[in-house]
């Protein structure tokens, strides 16, 4: 493989403001080998500039002193980060969602609104971005450039989902928005020597099409920035289909080393092999650079760093240059270095050393192999995602959205089309997987027990409640598969059978309710269980199933 020219470790949640977790992020991943450092937050401009050729000094300080501050303060933030990631051999490259704005704006251009809703093509976006971007990259002048998402919803300002309807809005293409978009982010770019990458994250095939033209349109130099797989990063899901086709543009590729849509690093889903797969595929399709995220925006205070799945990182790192390493041999390495599980919030004192202990650590690692395997049984259903933001699903019409809709499969595999049909047959096959997974959960759970009878604390418990909260896990998705799978073909077939068979399922998921509410109680594990093991959610699932009985 030939050497890539980014490796890169993504900061994306609330941790990239906290100097000990970017400096950890930043030792780490120069030790490991990577050379860049991405931060990522969808308003991070807004952050750093306002711009100044829109707000005078008095308006600022009659209006907005505390603003003015927080920008002056997160710029002498990144001045510090600039300068440790240099001297460490790191470029920093930020990551933002546009258009974005701060409601300071419209209180100096209200024509921006139109009656309720903020108006997507008013040619003042492009020259406000320029100026956005001109501003950031003279206060930071050492910064690498810029990663954008131009297609997706999660904006103040897009043309995917705009809700103005005036008769430029309804006559505005979206490929021509998409360009004027990125240009403006270009030009200043360009003129400064930094890099532009557009990613394609997108929620459907024909936008992610019309971005990858319309940075065509602007310039092949702009680096196109892909998820691993397409629209988000389901291990499940095929390769992303535009890797490899994207013109004469370099590529990177982006890849979730933490969890964000199984088990979000409390439970452990080590996708060393998937991961060794899709990074060969990378380089047989010219891919220049690979970043590894470590967290997301959504959660506080979380990130791969101290939880197992802090294999999935280092192994990252090291496939990225060394493809052939065995999984096992990944997994045992990461774990001759202090350990933490995420019960342990991060917490300095939650780390444990296994260097002294091989019959845990073999034991451990062995677990660690066989999880992805388990975590794939547990929160998708035959490969689709079945959960929402790996919750249990809270209605029954959340769970098809998410399996069908929201995160469909079908739409980048045709082939995959009413694999979820609701009949005998996909029942059967759901709860044959759910019903694996239970045994594999049990089995796992055995297994660190035995290993850890003479480990010292924190390990020995840590090990065993982690272990034991995933049996938990598992059974609560088999439960909500179960009694989701057979109401919907109880409402297909609409038969005295199936009805009992409903009510059966229902009746045992809300008696897994009734258990993991008693197993909860008293408790104080860190606060991403309880978003995980979410009692709430289940009574809000059991009452909506009850609905079609």
């Amino acid at each position: 493989m030939p050497e890539l020219a980014i490796r890169g470790v993504e900061m994306h949640g609330e941790r990239m403001w906290s100097w000990r977790w970017v400096k950890r992020a930043i030792d780490e991943g120069a030790a490991l080998g990577l050379n860049t450092l991405v931060l990522h937050r969808n308003d991070l401009l807004d952050l750093l500039a306002f711009p100044t050729c829109y707000f005078g000094v008095e308006r600022i300080w009659a209006r907005w002193p505390v603003r003015y501050h927080n920008i002056d303060n997160n710029r002498q933030y990144l001045r510090a980060i600039l300068r440790y990631a240099a001297d460490h051999g790191m470029l920093v490259l930020l990551e933002v969602k546009e258009l974005s704005f701060h409601d300071s704006l419209l209180q100096i251009r209200p024509e921006l609104l139109k009656g309720a809703a903020v108006c997507a093509s008013d040619p003042f976006w492009w020259e406000f971005l320029e100026a956005k971007v001109c501003e950031v990259f003279e206060a930071l002048p050492d910064l690498g450039g810029l990663i954008v998402s131009s297609a997706t919803r999660e904006t103040r300002v897009t043309i995917s989902a705009n809700e103005c309807r005036c008769p430029r809005c309804r006559a505005t293409k979206a490929e021509d928005w998409y360009a004027a978009l990125i240009g403006a982010m270009w030009r200043p770019l360009a003129a400064r020597n930094k890099r532009l990458a557009v990613r394609d994250f997108s929620y459907t095939r024909d936008n992610q099409g019309a971005v990858l033209r319309a940075a065509g349109r602007v310039s092949p130099e702009i680096v196109i920035s892909l998820k691993n797989t397409p629209h988000d990063y389901y291990p499940t899901f095929p390769d992303n289909p535009a890797i490899g086709h994207v013109g004469a543009h370099p590529q990177w590729v982006e890849f979730d080393t933490w969890g964000q849509f199984f088990g979000l690093g409390v439970f452990p889903a080590i996708i060393l092999d998937d991961l060794r797969r899709r990074l060969a595929h990378c380089a047989g399709n010219g891919v220049s650079g690979v970043i590894a995220r470590t967290d997301w925006e959504v959660i506080n205070d979380a990130s791969v760093f101290d939880t197992l799945n802090a294999a999935n990182f280092s192994g990252f790192a090291r496939l990225a240059r060394e493809p052939t390493v065995a999984t096992l041999a990944l997994i045992d390495e990461q774990l001759r270095r202090p350990v933490a599980t995420a019960l342990g919030g991060g917490l300095a004192e939650a780390e444990f050393d296994l260097g002294n202990w091989p019959q845990a650590r073999a034991a451990l690692a062995e677990a660690l192999a066989r999880s992805w395997a388990l975590m794939e049984k547990t929160v998708f259903v035959l490969r689709h995602v079945f959960h929402e933001d790996c919750m249990f699903p809270d209605s029954l019409r959340k769970a098809e959205m998410m399996a069908l809709e929201v995160h469909g499969l079908a739409d980048w595999e045709p082939a995959m089309e009413g694999a979820l049909a609701p009949t005998e047959a996909t029942l059967a096959a759901v709860m044959a997987e759910k019903d694996a997974a239970a045994a594999e959960a049990e089995a796992l759970e055995a297994l660190i027990v035995a290993a850890t009878e003479g480990l010292p604390e924190p390990g020995r418990t840590a090990l065993r409640q982690t272990f034991s909260l995933y049996r938990w896990y598992v059974e609560g998705f088999r439960s909500c598969a179960r009694a989701c799978f057979t109401v919907r073909l109880h409402r297909t077939e609409a038969s005295g059978a199936w009805r009992e068979a409903a009510e059966r399922e229902i009746a045992g998921l809300a008696g897994y309710r009734k258990t993991l509410a008693r197993r909860l109680e008293g408790t104080r594990f860190a606060p991403l269980v309880y978003w995980l093991l979410d009692v709430a959610r289940l009574d809000s699932l059991i009452a909506d199933l009850r609905r079609f009985i």
